[in-house]
């Protein structure tokens, strides 16, 4: 993710809020106005304008919003390959299985908004031209018109959707939680971790500890991102887990404190300590700066 301003390692990612609607606001004439249309047309539109003003801004040399959005529908074959696009004298084609399907007048070059709403537009259409389109949510639509946009001007971008921003800020900044890492092992949520210093630890949760009932209510059944949503919460928010250690059932009320996921390990290798960041947050340095000195006390160096 070098025609954008990057570093090599971090990649840069456009962060976008998708909210799906039962109604929809127009944002141009005949299709768009469509109260059936299956999502916010509206919103879709400030998100591609965002994503669009975002890659022409960064880019260091001097890139059009028509060949940004050009390329960005095209992305679309992605979903459909039978679904392309064509800029010709002027307007904008959109093909099925190498037929035209529909034709628009092209925006002026540098008219972000304006190819953003045309992005819309060409997305609806097609739509109605191939079912794996129809399959295709609003987010899988942003992945690949952001991902086609992006693969020619710079490799080492992508696109970040909305939950992945949100894994990515937590992962970064932190989030409300009890600090334990856990897994599903024969449909029930074993836990596997639990992090020094959080309120998991104060509260005597264990490894191995079997967590049946979050605020009374069951996890039989419930997927991995279910229960972890229902772990998290505001920081300070309390929280009772019915819990199984063994054949002994357990109850637990614990606060939500702020969890900043561990980056830094650190071991010693043959007189030769190693350590490993695992990505970066607000306390990789303090994280890596205790390791440093954990092990140092450890092997009585000076």
């Amino acid at each position: 993710m070098t025609a954008l301003k990057r570093n090599a390692v971090a990649r840069w990612t456009i962060a976008a809020s998708l909210f799906v609607a039962g109604s929809c606001a127009p944002v141009s004439q005949g299709l768009l106005a469509n109260p059936q249309a299956p999502y916010d047309t509206a919103e879709a539109e400030k998100t591609l304008t965002f994503g669009y003003t975002s890659i022409v801004e960064r880019h260091l040399d001097r890139v059009h919003a028509a060949s940004v959005a050009l390329e960005g529908m095209r992305g679309l074959a992605a979903i459909d390959p039978e679904i392309g696009v064509q800029r010709l004298d002027g307007k904008l084609l959109l093909t099925a299985s190498d037929h035209v399907a529909a034709e628009y007048p092209a925006p002026a070059e540098d008219d972000v908004r304006g190819w953003a709403r045309l992005t819309v537009t060409v997305a609806l259409e097609a739509r109605g031209l191939s079912a794996k389109m129809q399959e295709a949510d609003l987010e899988k639509v942003y992945e690949v018109v952001f991902d086609a946009t992006l693969a020619k001007l710079d490799l080492f971008s992508r696109y970040a959707g909305a939950k992945e921003a949100r894994e990515h800020r937590a992962s970064r900044n932190g989030f409300g939680g009890i600090g334990i890492k856990f897994d599903l092992v024969d449909g029930e949520s074993k836990v596997t971790e639990v992090m020094e210093e959080t309120p998991a630890a104060a509260s005597g949760l264990q490894a191995g500890d079997i967590i049946t009932h979050i605020e009374g209510e069951s996890l039989a059944g419930m997927s991995k991102d279910d229960i972890s949503k229902r772990l998290r919460g505001p920081v300070s928010s309390s929280l009772s887990l019915s819990v199984r250690r063994g054949f002994k059932p357990m109850e637990v009320s614990l606060r939500r404190g702020l969890i900043v996921p561990p980056t830094v390990t650190a071991q010693l290798k043959d007189g030769v300590g190693e350590f490993k960041i695992t990505s970066f947050n607000q306390r990789t340095t303090q994280s890596l700066k205790q390791e440093l000195e954990h092990l140092t006390a450890r092997n009585g160096a000076p």
